[in-house]
């Protein structure tokens, strides 16, 4: 369908901001920059698989898109935005309990600025890979991951 005409034109404007400073970071090499959005990504994957994919350490709202892209650019890998390519439009939602009305307040934000971050995290993809969890999806209902009992 055609949703990007029910979108807020401001919001398309917004958007449009976001991609062209993202090019202008792409083309400085900024070391930081662009922000990788876990909305709508692709990431090769043995990168995904090199650093274990998203740490399932962090709960709740916040930081793990943060992480994901700080531990990718410690083993080279180039964040590229998408957003000039790709319509991504987010649709409002009640906020999460563990939403912060400020950034620096969220749950997680001490466990993403620790400072033994490695590049490979514990607690993440080669858990499914060894079979050691699973993950079930019902129509109706949110994924559930099942964790085997340790051995």
């Amino acid at each position: 369908g055609r949703f990007m005409d029910l979108a807020d034109p401001a919001e398309l404007s917004k958007l449009r901001k976001m991609a062209w400073r993202a090019e202008l970071h792409n083309w400085l090499r900024h070391p930081t920059k662009p922000k990788l959005f876990g909305g709508n990504i692709g990431i090769h994957r043995a990168d995904y698989e090199r650093i274990n994919g998203y740490d399932e350490n962090f709960r709740g709202w916040g930081c793990e898109d943060d992480d994901l892209r700080l531990r990718l650019r410690s083993v080279g890998v180039r964040i590229r935005s998408i957003l000039r390519w790709t319509r991504t439009y987010h649709l409002w939602h009640p906020k999460s309990d563990t939403t912060p009305t400020k950034w620096k307040d969220g749950a997680n934000v001490e466990y993403l600025l620790r400072a033994n971050r490695t590049a490979y995290c514990e607690n993440g993809l080669d858990k499914y890979l060894r079979g050691e969890a699973s993950v079930s999806v019902s129509k109706w209902s949110r994924p559930a991951v099942r964790t085997s009992p340790a051995a």
